[in-house]
């Protein structure tokens, strides 16, 4: 029943954290999220010297806008190009694009994946038909699922997953029972 506000604009630090207290004294937000990391700006006057001190910064204002709010900050990020290339498909908090800042400043990290894309990039040739019919198997056993791991849980166990059926067209998460 909360009002969804949209921005989709690039904004620095500081626009971010005026517009949220904004948000927050006229409509009472809840929550704030965020898509994406690489989009939020560096404000002008602070010196970073590479993107990993960039992250550090931005994450570090985040989890202090989230104190200063009273809401979750929820930000969406990718994972590396080379997380994928692994033979173990599973997701490790290190696979973020950020530097160690989200494992830094993060209270709980949520990796979400679909194995079935990792498979699809691992297709054997059909004249292996041993390797091929395994696939296969593998295959249809994920696909049109997306996992969500808890790669970090600060007060409490990491590593929980669960298992969702992903409906694209609706762009909808179902739970599996």
């Amino acid at each position: 029943s909360a009002p969804l506000v949209i921005i989709d604009r690039r904004m620095t630090m500081r626009q971010l954290r005026a517009r949220a207290l904004s948000l927050k004294a006229s409509r009472n937000i809840v929550a704030l999220i965020i898509d994406h990391l690489r989009l939020i700006q560096i404000d002008k006057g602070i010196k970073v010297n590479d993107r990993f001190d960039r992250f550090e910064y931005v994450t570090g204002e985040l989890k202090a806008l989230a104190k200063e709010l009273g809401v979750p900050v929820i930000l969406l990020a990718q994972r590396t190009i080379g997380s994928q290339d692994r033979d173990n498909p599973e997701p490790r908090v290190n696979d973020l694009f950020s530097g160690g800042a989200l494992q830094q400043d993060s209270d709980i990290i949520v990796i979400f994946w679909r194995k079935d894309r990792w498979l699809q990039q691992r297709r054997p040739r059909q004249d292996d038909e041993k390797k091929f019919a395994a696939w296969q198997t593998e295959m249809h056993g994920c696909e049109g699922y997306i996992e969500a791991s808890c790669v970090k849980y600060r007060d409490g166990p990491a590593l929980e997953k669960r298992r969702f059926r992903f409906n694209g067209p609706k762009t909808r998460l179902e739970e599996v029972q």
